[in-house]
């Protein structure tokens, strides 16, 4: 797999502090609405949207190749990457909610 730039001083430090109750992941939740006469937009076309706009962040395609046999860990180009995976809708029942935010959350 290709390198494609090594952990920063940041990274490094939070990847320190995992264990099995701290994980150093992030995840963004966006409520998509209607905005006046257009409809709100469907999966499918926010996937097309993110995937086009890939090339302009090449870190958001990479893994993580974790430390071993004396490689520091680095962020690596991710051969199985595919959108899907990480724009995925999940229909809500009460905009907000504490248990649907818990839910999404602990979803893979």
């Amino acid at each position: 797999m290709r390198v494609i730039e090594p952990l920063g001083q940041e990274d490094l430090d939070v990847l320190r502090l995992e264990s099995r109750s701290v994980a150093g992941h992030t995840l963004k939740i966006a409520v998509l609405q209607p905005s006046g006469h257009l409809p709100r937009p469907d999966v499918d076309s926010l996937r097309r949207h993110v995937a086009a706009r890939l090339s302009g962040a090449p870190l958001l395609r990479c893994r993580l190749r974790e430390g071993r046999r004396g490689r520091a860990p680095a962020w690596v180009d991710d051969p199985t990457f595919d959108v899907r995976r990480h724009v995925r809708p999940l229909p809500v029942s009460e905009r907000g909610s504490s248990p649907t935010a818990d839910r999404c959350s602990h979803r893979r």
